[in-house]
């Protein structure tokens, strides 16, 4: 009965096969073996393939008679039997003899008791037939009493087993039983042979088996806190006092009842999201104090992952382990994502034709109101507040009525992150009313909802309908699955098998429509099948489980209705088409074949576990029925040749093309449909787009009224700089004409910082200063007597009431003037203050527009070669500050370098340099958040948030510092994401300090800049310099000096720290 040792069987083998259980009553059978696998065999009898255990077939030994080759039992289709009749049932891959016990559903389904194991099991009346014996060469119908006779024994063994384990559970035995009771297990399992006992004993049921599923306790355990409506930071209850039960998909059985939100409960929260964003603290953050608290946020989520993963799973249907190990932790890395976008988000300076400086701003769209979905509550929660938070909106959220509470759960943890009250409002209820009284709402700015096409239809025309609020739909699919013949098909139906299958076919981008090449169509769907048959369907929180319930009720037989018209259309079920037992709404995992595309399966979203395999002959084919639908969310391809993989993703009219894999969602990848599918993006940069709104704003260089040069306006501004005294505090913005600039650009002190002198020294811009097509050296232009004696007194001594207050422009003329007063936040631009001629003493502004743009393009002109730019100190004046500068050079060296000195009365604050990006040629590296952080102290650090542009920190500027830094500065950048990821190490303090001057060599990355470009950093004289050296290229740095502490800033009646430009030269 066994084959020789250690030869296993081969393609092609004759044997001889033991197939009792599986219909054909006999011994052995001469047979061929079709496929050999380690346990499984498939082998041809007849001309029919079937599967057997290989412990059941042998080498052939000698040719069976032909009398004894039996032909295959007919198929009685779908005859209808009494009760008691006995029958046989296709019971996972054989005929397994039982009784009819129950017939249902007008004559549809029987209920079939084994006596071996003492289950009954639903099937459809097609999958059962008579029972059957070889007799006289013929297949009759043998006495039913013959089999009850025979299984009274077995029946009499389970009464007494199960009256002896009511006893013994009464008397407090239990235990003595279990083993008993395994093995009891173990026999049923031997005696069906494929696995379905075995299934239904441990509470997982797969495919072909229709028995109950058993419910599993929740774990871990989880509590149902929060079901209230969350409104302005607190848990209320809806207005009309009205609840409604949220369902477990496993039994139908309630979970809890949820506060009703409706139309009044909708204007309590747009009213309280309006008075968060118009008058709370939100909007008016900084990106950085908001990245921090949706860090704050995802830690937490990272906290209480299972007890998260719990509440979406009993509330979903999912299984768990999607939830915990999937689904949860890309919530948190979904929320760490837009965390690292908060600080990042700016606007632009654009040219523009004449005299004017242009800004384009991108700023929060006000109060945004968002509809979530019940098939990805908590990703679809991430994918719309996190970009609107990073963004500064508000925000009122409503979920799916289905699975209200994880969205509840984790809007109390952003709250305990610090988020302010009235930012994040949740309003649980219905869509016809909370949700279309979101959706037409005149106060809300903007709306973004997922969920079926003909849903977002009715959103979109309330939207228009109300206040034309912009809206970004994420809609319906019937995504193509394209298997083209070169494909490996084993990987190919796997492929398909999740694209389908996966969230129990709850997704809008599920392949549903699997285009198979017809080369090796009959092969797919033959795999497809036994694929499916082992797709493992039972309770979620069940080890192993690879497929849960449906949503609810209604979905459930929304889906069981497609199923009918598949069969009605002459569509051939392949597998599956019906329920899985009779609580729950679990479905069996359905495949279609010969599905044409006029088919209702093939046209609609069905949103369920049902697959459709349909037959193609080309690629121009497949193109033309792939697009030909409404829909164009998703597709997918899977193929061995590059060449058909590019002629697909650039035909296919779907907004994601997934080319041999398939639901890949990375948090920077935008998602979003062509056609019907929606319109618009999520996650990813373009997802922020949907909550900024852009502003330009012009500014006019040429003469503005408001700048004009006179004694008037010199009046005005004297008053506003000199009610304190030694403040000398202007903002210099857009537009002021440059003033005592020295012909000679000899020192950084002649060229850059005010000199005090006579008036007829000064020049004006009404023309470039320099144009080098004309002449070599300045053209000395009058200034206003006005404007030039009422910006000086007395020589501009440190004692004077105010000093000079004006520099900038010349040819790019991006110099204005603005007042700064003490307390208000960065304005554009910077200050000067002057003394004697070496000493600079005051400086503030954002430096959006820089100091030195126009000195150091008029140097590059020059032709100097080497040239130390010093930016002075920050610091007297009250609020927080930037002093920045932007250079455009064409030369062979430059230095920018700037003092760290501070005043010593200034605690726990310091400075950074920050650096935006290099230029070098047309290539641009991209810095969003580069920082040098020097203390008070001497001692500082690094910090880079790096942006999109690099696959690893190392690719950014400072990067790739030199090897004998790193031990000592424990650089964290090796191996490490760049996607918004900071890193940060610690320079040394002065004690650990051998040489008091540290260099920090540089290049960027792949443009290979010469080594001896360095950053420079004296830790004891509180100097930065970075220097770039090269033959000849086009340089764009910006750099700013940055306050953080905006309590304790220099106290304006304190001394005035002085600091002496020539110390630039030393470097």
């Amino acid at each position: 009965m066994t084959r020789p040792p250690g030869e296993p069987f081969r393609t092609g083998d004759k044997v001889e096969v033991s197939i009792d259980e599986e219909g054909f009553h006999g011994s052995w059978y001469e047979a061929r073996v079709a496929r050999f696998m380690p346990k499984l065999a498939r082998y041809t009898i007849d001309y029919e393939t079937i599967v057997v255990d290989t412990e059941e077939c042998r080498p052939l030994r000698e040719t069976v008679p032909a009398s004894n080759v039996r032909p295959r039992p007919p198929h009685l289709g779908a005859a209808w039997y009494a009760i008691h009749q006995l029958v046989d049932a296709y019971h996972n891959e054989g005929w397994w003899t039982g009784v009819v016990s129950e017939v249902r559903s007008g004559e549809k389904y029987v209920n079939v008791f084994f006596p071996s194991s003492g289950e009954t099991i639903a099937f459809r009346a097609s999958e059962v037939r008579a029972h059957l014996e070889w007799i006289n060469d013929r297949w009759v119908v043998p006495d039913p009493r013959k089999f009850i006779s025979a299984t009274l024994p077995i029946l009499a063994s389970l009464f007494l087993f199960l009256s002896l384990s009511i006893m013994a559970a009464r008397l407090g035995l239990a235990s003595l039983f279990s083993r008993s009771a395994s093995i009891s297990a173990s026999s049923s399992v031997r005696s069906l042979r494929g696995g379905g006992v075995a299934a239904v004993a441990s509470g997982i049921r797969r495919f072909g088996t229709a028995a109950e599923v058993e419910v599993e306790p929740i774990t871990p355990p989880v509590h149902v806190n929060y079901t209230k409506l969350l409104i302005n930071g607190q848990f209320v209850d809806a207005a009309t006092g009205k609840t409604f039960p949220t369902l477990d998909p496993r039994t139908g059985e309630v979970i809890a009842h949820v506060a009703e939100g409706d139309v009044e409960d909708v204007n309590r929260a747009v009213s309280a999201a309006r008075k968060a964003f118009d008058e709370g603290p939100w909007p008016k953050m900084t990106g950085y104090e908001r990245s921090r608290i949706l860090n704050r946020f995802a830690d937490l989520i990272e906290k209480h992952n299972d007890e998260i993963a719990a509440l979406e799973t009993w509330d979903n249907g999912k299984p768990y382990e999607q939830s915990a190990q999937v689904e949860i932790p890309m919530l948190a890395r979904l929320i760490r994502y837009y965390a690292g976008w908060a600080d990042k988000i700016h606007g632009l300076i654009v040219p523009a034709d004449g005299p004017h400086h242009v800004q384009v701003l991108h700023e929060p769209i006000g109060v945004a109101g968002q509809i979530i979905p019940w098939n990805f509550p908590l990703l679809m929660f991430a994918w719309k507040v996190g970009p609107a938070l990073a963004c500064g909106n508000t925000i009122v959220l409503k979920t799916a009525e289905q699975t209200p509470l994880s969205a509840l759960y984790v809007a109390k943890l952003l709250h305990e992150a610090g988020v302010p009250d009235g930012v994040l409002n949740v309003i649980s209820g219905f869509g016809p009313t909370a949700g279309a009284a979101l959706a037409r709402h005149m106060d809300v700015d903007k709306l973004a909802f997922t969920g079926s096409t003909d849903t977002g239809k009715i959103v979109l025309e309330l939207a228009a309908k109300s206040n034309l609020k912009s809206v970004t739909l994420e809609l319906g699919g019937k995504s193509p699955m394209i298997i083209l013949d070169d494909a490996d098909i084993d990987q190919a139906v796997e492929l398909a098998h999740f694209a389908l299958f996966f969230n129990q076919g709850q997704c809008c981008c599920a392949g549903s429509r699997t285009f198979v090449h017809e080369r090796v169509y009959d092969e797919f769907v033959e795999k497809a099948k036994a694929r499916a048959l082992k797709r493992v369907v039972g309770d979620p929180f069940k080890k192993g489980v690879e497929q849960g319930p449906q949503i609810d009720e209604e979905q459930f037989n929304k889906i069981l209705r497609y199923i009918q018209a598949g069969k009605d259309s002459g569509a051939t079920l392949v597998s599956g088409g019906d329920r899985v037992g009779s609580k729950g709404y679990y479905i069996q995992p359905t495949i279609f074949s010969d599905v044409k595309d006029g088919m209702l399966i093939a046209k609609e979203e069905i949103f369920g576990p049902v697959q459709s395999i349909l037959k193609f002959n080309d690629l121009d084919e497949v193109i033309r029925r792939a697009n030909a639908t409404r829909y164009g969310l998703a597709a997918g391809v899977f193929t061995s040749s590059l060449d058909n993989a590019n002629t697909l993703l650039g035909a296919l009219r779907v907004g994601t093309v997934w080319i041999n894999c398939f639901d890949v969602f990375d948090a920077a990848i935008p998602f979003g449909g062509y056609k019907m599918s929606g319109q618009g993006r999520e996650k990813g940069i373009d997802s922020l787009k949907n909550y900024l709104q852009i502003k330009a704003v012009v500014t006019s260089l040429k003469n503005p009224a408001w700048l004009a040069s006179t004694a008037a306006a010199a009046a005005g501004l004297a008053a506003e700089i000199s009610h304190v005294r030694g403040s000398y505090l202007v903002s210099l913005s857009i537009g002021t004409p440059p003033i005592t600039f020295s012909a000679s650009p000899s020192t950084v002190s002649d060229l850059i910082w005010t000199q005090c002198q006579p008036c007829t020294q000064c020049f004006t811009q009404s023309t470039p200063i320099y144009d080098p097509s004309k002449s070599s050296s300045f053209s000395k232009l009058p200034c206003s007597d006005n404007l030039c004696k009422a910006s000086q007194k007395s020589n501009c001594t440190p004692d004077c009431e105010y000093n000079q207050t004006y520099a900038g422009g010349f040819s790019h003329g991006v110099m204005g003037i603005e007042t700064f007063t003490s307390g208000e936040d960065s304005v554009p631009g910077i200050a000067f203050g002057c003394g004697n001629s070496n000493t600079f003493t005051v400086a503030s502004g954002s430096g959006l527009v820089g100091l030195g743009r126009g000195p150091l393009s008029l140097i590059s002109q020059l032709g100097v070669t080497k040239f130390s730019y010093c930016l002075p100190p920050l610091g007297q004046a009250k609020g927080k500050l930037l002093l920045g500068s932007q250079a455009v050079l064409k030369t062979k060296a430059a230095i920018l370098s700037t003092p760290l000195v501070q005043n010593p009365s200034i605690k726990s604050s310091f400075y950074y340099l920050s650096l935006q990006g290099i230029t070098v040629g047309t290539t641009r590296l991209s810095i969003p958040d580069g920082a040098l952080q020097v203390k008070k102290d001497g001692t500082g650090g690094m910090i880079i948030s790096s942006g999109t542009l690099f696959p690893r920190l190392e690719k950014t500027i400072f990067g790739l510092l030199k090897e004998e830094f790193r031990s000592q500065l424990k650089l964290p950048f090796a191996d490490q994401s760049s996607l918004g990821f900071d890193a940060c190490f610690s320079l040394p303090s002065k004690a650990n300090v051998e040489a008091p001057k540290l260099i920090y060599h540089f290049d960027g990355g792949d443009m290979e800049l010469p080594e001896d470009n360095y950053l420079f950093i004296d830790s004891t004289k509180g100097f930065m310099c970075l220097q770039i050296l090269e033959s000849e290229f086009d340089l764009s740095v910006f750099a700013g000096i940055h306050h953080q502490n905006m309590q304790t800033l220099y106290d304006l009646e304190k001394e005035m720290i002085s600091f002496v430009p020539a110390q630039c030269d030393e470097l």
